[in-house]
């Protein structure tokens, strides 16, 4: 089993954070990408590019009487690449959707209401409530190369970080590995609390929000450097 460690990053607001999963899916060490969005969210978002296939899958999904809407069905998640992702994120967490002036929380609120969910103010991006969240609206993370897969040009910038003996090490343990090494990095769970009820007064997260990652820590430290600067965030999570 891959074991995953909580990175400690700074407060950010959830606009941030929508910069920061864009500056995660477009680094060069991204192998693959693994997100699941749930017919709800995608429903309540405006059907207006990279989201118009999208919004259109969703509508189909909650009109089939064949799907049960109050249910785990997989057939109620759909698979969508890093600009869906973001693009639905944003529709929740940027400005003018906290302050209320978009559509789309409270076309969620309705459809999470008609299953009777509503957000109660519990705790956000909570890892021991993860396994009872329902329905689970964001699922999503990426598998990242290994030390050993690196381009020695394309990469240069990770492999020049290391000491040649600790990369030599690093590839050795990874060859040697049995399981094979999985490097990941996996955002938490989002549900209703994440994504209707997700700021203090201030206008950050009510509560840290946490990003998973098993990389080796010099690797995990060259990429989330790489990624809060992309994402222009600050050691105190201001742009």
């Amino acid at each position: 089993m891959t074991r995953l460690v909580a990175l400690d990053l700074p407060p950010l607001s959830p606009e941030a954070a929508v910069r920061v999963v864009r500056a995660l899916g477009g680094n060069r060490y991204v192998k693959e990408r693994h997100h699941l969005v749930h017919a709800f969210v995608l429903a309540a978002c405006d059907p207006v590019e990279p989201l118009v296939e999208a919004c259109a899958w969703a509508r189909a999904v909650l009109g089939d009487p064949t799907i049960e809407r109050d249910s785990k069905d997989p057939r109620l998640v759909r698979e969508v690449t890093d600009k869906e992702l973001c693009a639905a994120l944003a529709a929740f967490w940027d400005e003018d959707a906290l302050a209320g002036r978009t559509k789309a929380p409270g076309k969620l609120a309705a459809l999470l209401g008609s299953i009777g969910i509503e957000p109660t103010g519990a705790p956000l991006f909570d890892e021991s409530a993860e396994d009872d969240m329902y329905p689970v609206l964001v699922d999503a993370g990426w598998s990242l190369l290994q030390i050993r897969e690196l381009d020695p040009e394309r990469h240069k910038g990770l492999v020049e970080s290391y000491e040649r003996i600790e990369l030599e090490s690093e590839i050795f343990e990874e060859n040697a590995a049995i399981p094979p090494r999985e490097y990941v990095i996996e955002l938490p769970l989002l549900g209703a609390e994440e994504l209707l009820r997700p700021v203090d007064a201030w206008g950050d997260f009510r509560d840290p929000w946490v990003v998973w990652s098993s990389l080796p820590g010099a690797y995990d430290d060259y990429l989330f450097r790489g990624v809060l600067k992309a994402a222009k965030v600050t050691a105190d999570g201001l742009p």
